[in-house]
């Protein structure tokens, strides 16, 4: 999306700060060429689910894996090639009001 950016293949792109801050996504010749016209507020990056017909100790185990994930070689290998995540964390209620916010754009826009 940077690159066509920067190309001139369309005038507005979105990016995440993450990736904005990043210069192996960003370059600093692109850098300089972008203008930030709007920043939201915090949206989590991503979000993993699970069925609620999951059985409890399945479930329960996933999570444990997810949020131990960062503690093992093996586990930062995995988290790095996804997005360069550091570690999964389980939302709390600040997280979740945070989707709320999430919807309630999402919703706007697609009613126009």
């Amino acid at each position: 999306m940077v690159g066509s950016l920067v190309r001139g293949r369309v005038d507005v792109a979105t990016i995440s700060n993450l990736d904005m801050d990043d210069d192996e996504v960003v370059t600093g010749r692109f850098r300089d060429e972008i203008r930030v016209l709007h920043e939201t507020r915090a949206v989590p990056r991503s979000v993993l689910l699970m069925r609620s017909s999951l059985p409890v100790p399945v479930r329960e185990r996933a999570k444990d894996i997810m949020r131990e994930m960062h503690l093992n070689e093996k586990g930062q290998s995995v988290l790095r090639k996804y997005f360069k995540v550091k570690q999964f964390e389980e939302l709390d209620a600040a997280a979740l009001g945070e989707f709320r916010w999430v919807r309630d754009a999402f919703n706007a826009h697609h009613s126009r």
